[in-house]
């Protein structure tokens, strides 16, 4: 059994809302959680996730339903240019590592699955969407319109900072690496 379905089967009748996040990596969904107020004791369960793939994230809402639990979805989006810092210090404070690639595809593809969902259960009592904006002024809520894709080479473009910041010195060389998704030079 998942961790997930194991969250919402111990969870009891007492607790009958499940919380997802979904947006691009680095958009600040775990953040938000705070934020929002999400995370009240009301929640039976919380995934943290991106949503970035629209039969995985189906599958989840449809376990939460079939467990009679209500449904938030937490939609975030922060401008790709603005994810570039906090991508490049997860290698460091968390090991983890998104390269420009993945958190393009995660940002589209989410921005593609969470408008789906609000189409199918948009006016569902038993849904509730927030959708923030995470902008350089903090979270602002918004409407479905802000889960848009954007052009891929738009995209692209606002990435560029990455060598921008090998260049400055202000990412190590292995960081820069990893990142890039380059294997580390022997020495």
């Amino acid at each position: 059994m998942s961790f997930f379905r194991r969250a919402l089967a111990e969870s009891g009748t007492d607790k009958d809302r499940v919380i997802f996040t979904a947006g691009g990596n680095a958009a600040g969904k775990t953040t938000a959680i705070s934020f929002s107020g999400a995370s009240d004791n009301f929640t039976a369960a919380g995934l943290d996730s991106t949503f970035s793939n629209p039969e995985h994230a189906s599958r989840l809402v449809e376990q939460a339903r079939k467990m009679d639990k209500r449904i938030s979805i937490l939609y975030l989006n922060r401008p790709l240019d603005d994810a570039l810092a906090p991508m490049l210090d997860r290698p460091g404070t968390e090991g983890r590592v998104v390269t420009p690639d993945q958190l393009i595809n995660s940002q589209h593809r989410a921005a593609e699955t969470v408008p789906n969902l609000w189409d199918k259960f948009g006016n569902d009592s038993d849904f509730a969407f927030a959708f923030l904006d995470n902008s350089p002024d903090g979270f602002m809520e918004r409407s479905v319109d802000l889960a848009k894709p954007e052009p891929y080479t738009e995209s692209r473009k606002a990435l560029d900072g990455l060598d921008a910041e090998h260049r400055a010195a202000r990412i190590p060389e292995a960081v820069y690496r990893r990142v890039k998704g380059a294997k580390p030079q022997s020495q």
